[in-house]
């Protein structure tokens, strides 16, 4: 693929990478924190059933 000879759309073709570059950058922060958010959200369900677990568990015992 050829640059273009003309200013305008050398400015065009190279904004758009920059553009690129950066909605690409974006995703991946944004998919990162969905997943950090994603991993807390099991951790706390996973620790919530733990507990519950171990409550019926000593209830059983007490009984």
């Amino acid at each position: 693929m050829d640059f273009p000879k003309t200013i305008v759309l050398q400015f065009f073709m190279c904004g758009g990478a920059v553009l690129l570059y950066l909605s690409n950058a974006a995703i991946f922060i944004i998919l990162e924190r969905y997943t950090d958010m994603m991993n807390k959200i099991k951790y706390a369900e996973l620790y919530s059933v733990k507990r519950e677990m171990e409550n019926d568990h000593f209830q059983n015992i007490l009984k």
